[in-house]
């Protein structure tokens, strides 16, 4: 495939325990584009990927100075046409379009912990942070051939896991240490020789096994012709035999334990990658269907306990409706109220989100109800990771079942952490307009005059003031006019504003020129 764009790459250097970095121009698309429309991914390819990128990062760390990537999600890495996989060059000014794309809210939220809301610091587990994101936005959105088999996901797993949580005593120290963890790949003609290798081995060990018996056998044949001391010795023998018998049969029951045990904890694991890998789908990626099959997955073999078990289940319930053409409203009522029933602690967090989630699919007032009662348990909890996404849906509910007041509190609280300015104009002109339906006219003036204050060249902002001024004073209809007067005077070009025009037409007033009169 022939690519009509070209980009600016990192070349890396190694050389002893440094690293060098240049630039090089190859053509290709980037990692996000390639998995939209390819969909498919040869498993040794998506292997040798995997170890490129943490290799790539390896080498960066370490460069002199000990920089870090500091953007690393599929926006930033190239497949060249070779299909070899590249770090976009962030220094060349030819990737600064692509750098600001990377720094947008829906970038950042996927790449970046929930503490760390924007590119603004740099480190090594934040590197190690967005790679593990990488491979699980690659896994989830790829279909991999020939499939991983359970071994590998479960090496992935462990990757993404300690990559994920930095606090943790065993998380990834290094891409290096990635690098090596990273499954290899044997095609079915490397499997069936190293099949050949492990065959011949024990062949050579059995046939060993045998000679040695025969061996025993011989030299207990000719015993049968000794004295009484061979046969003394004889009786010996047979007693060491029983013994080393006994000690054999201990091992075996050791081992067989040791088997069982590591086959439950393998079983549990897999339970845990497709309770994940259901909630990925659920909460990031929206794919019902294919939560549902996830979450099918953790309720078959081994459960841990009877809770994750019914919350598996309730969740492939939820997920079950969700994927339907038409909603079934009355049987979506039913699996969340079960699942909830289940949600107590902070491991609970992420299926608190999945829950809370598919209550905005419903639209009467008492299940609005019960998402605010569950996004105030989810709260308490103190998770940090989704706090953003749950504070906006209890908005939306207390918005909607009348409780304005409420419902700007909770705008206000994510007008703290927004930082992008569309979204920061919204909030403010939503938080004010909610303050004044509710009669609190000092609060909206409040919030209004923070907002006109950060943004003084927003018209719709300064029509909202002025909105609330005439509230404030709708006794004194020419201090209202004299406000209006002095917006036209300061820009002119607020006329033109539909909103403006409405509002001189609520208050009674006209526009003649610059001056603001009582409408005829």
């Amino acid at each position: 495939m022939a690519y009509e764009q070209g980009y600016d790459v990192l070349r890396l250097i190694e050389h002893s325990e440094s690293c060098y970095v240049s630039s090089e121009y190859v053509r290709g698309r980037t990692l996000i584009r390639y998995i939209r429309e390819e969909k498919e991914i040869e498993k040794e390819q998506l292997f040798a990927w995997m170890r490129k990128m943490a290799g790539t990062l390896a080498c960066v760390h370490k460069c002199r100075g000990a920089p870090c990537y500091q953007y690393v999600n599929p926006y930033s890495m190239i497949i060249a046409e070779d299909e070899e996989l590249y770090f976009l060059d962030l220094k060349a000014a030819s990737n600064q379009e692509m750098l600001i794309r990377m720094q947008k809210r829906t970038i950042r939220e996927h790449f970046l912990p929930e503490e760390e809301a924007y590119y603004q610091r740099a480190s090594v587990t934040l590197d190690l942070y967005g790679l593990a994101r990488t491979y699980q936005y690659l896994l989830a959105e790829t279909e991999v051939l020939p499939d991983l088999n359970k071994k590998e996901i479960l090496k992935l797993e462990k990757i993404i896991s300690r990559c994920l949580n930095r606090q943790s005593k065993k998380a990834c120290q290094s891409a290096q240490e990635i690098k090596r963890m990273i499954p290899s790949y044997k095609n079915e003609e490397e499997k069936e020789r190293s099949k050949g290798k492990y065959f011949r081995k024990w062949l050579y060990i059995a046939a060993a096994v045998v000679v040695i018996i025969l061996g025993r056998s011989i030299f207990a044949g000719n015993s049968h012709s000794t004295n009484s001391y061979s046969e003394k010795s004889h009786a010996i023998n047979s007693g060491n035999d029983v013994k080393a018998a006994e000690t054999k049969t201990g091992i075996d029951e050791k081992e067989a334990a040791a088997y069982t045990a590591a086959k439950k904890e393998t079983a549990e694991q897999m339970q845990t990658t497709e309770m994940e890998l259901g909630s990925l789908y659920f909460l990031k990626l929206e794919d019902y269907e294919k939560s549902r099959q996830h979450f099918e997955a953790a309720c078959a073999g081994t459960k841990k306990t009877d809770k994750e078990s019914g919350i598996a289940a309730g969740m492939a319930a939820v997920s079950a409706c969700l994927a339907e053409k038409t909603l079934p409203e009355e049987e979506l009522k039913q699996a969340l109220e079960q699942t909830a029933l289940l949600l107590e602690e902070k491991e609970d967090a992420i299926y608190y989100r999945c829950v809370l989630k598919g209550y905005t699919f419903l639209d009467a007032k008492e299940q609005r109800e019960e998402l605010l009662r569950l996004g105030i348990q989810y709260r308490a909890l103190g998770e940090k990771e989704g706090q953003e996404e749950v504070t906006q849906w209890m908005a939306m509910a207390y918005e909607q079942n009348g409780k304005k007041s409420d419902a700007a509190k909770m705008y206000e609280e994510l007008l703290a952490v927004e930082g992008k300015r569309a979204e920061r104009e919204e909030l403010y002109r939503k938080v004010t307009e909610l303050f004044l339906a509710d009669k609190k006219n000092d609060d909206a003036m409040r919030r209004i005059r923070e907002g006109v204050t950060e943004y003084p060249d927003s018209v719709e902002l300064q029509v909202l003031k002025l909105r609330v001024t005439c509230k404030e004073k709708e006794k004194n209809r020419r201090a209202c006019r004299k406000a209006l007067e002095r917006a036209v005077k300061n820009r002119t070009d607020i006329q033109k504003n539909e909103d403006f025009r409405k509002l001189l037409q609520e208050q009674g007033f006209q526009m003649k020129g610059e001056k603001v009169c009582e409408k005829e």
